[in-house]
């Protein structure tokens, strides 16, 4: 083989090499593993009558990419910069075209994580006991009846 190609073999493993370390180290995270991290926050909404204002606290969901992976993209992204041409602009727009990806994909997951206690603080304020049932029903159909009845019980203690 010439020299030239097995340069940019090398760089190209490298590469891939790398990311695939950082994969791995984002399960030794302390925020937890995966691709994906969840955190909480609680953001303070005043409300107010002619004297008393009242603050309540809505605790937001938040998914977003796991640090271990981000820096392993741009790692990645680093050292496709040193490869030769057209290897390094292909590995460089693989790998942005991952974290754009991700991106998507963790914003997706923020709008459904937050859609859950919306719905649940809802059927809670209406306390209608055939839809209570309806949905224990369709949860224990799909085997996630007791993560519901955590989440609900999560949120009934925060009122």
């Amino acid at each position: 083989m010439k020299p030239k190609i097995v340069l940019q073999l090398a760089l190209i493993t490298l590469t891939f090499v790398l990311i695939g370390f950082g994969l791995t180290s984002c399960i030794q995270t302390p925020s937890g593993g995966g691709l994906f991290i969840r955190s909480t926050n609680a953001v303070p909404v005043l409300s107010t009558n002619d004297t008393i204002v009242l603050t309540n606290y809505v605790t937001n969901v938040i998914v977003q990419v796991n640090p271990g992976v981000t820096n392993a993209l741009g790692l990645g992204q680093k050292l496709a910069k040193e490869a030769p041409t057209p290897w390094g602009g292909l590995a460089a727009g693989a790998l942005g075209i991952v974290s754009v990806v991700l991106g998507a994909i963790a914003k997706v997951k923020s709008n459904k994580a937050a859609l859950v206690p919306a719905l649940i603080a809802g059927v809670e304020a209406v306390n209608h006991a055939e839809t209570k049932e309806s949905i224990r029903t369709v949860a224990t159909a799909a085997g996630v009846q007791p993560l519901l009845d955590r989440e609900v019980q999560r949120l009934s203690r925060g009122k």
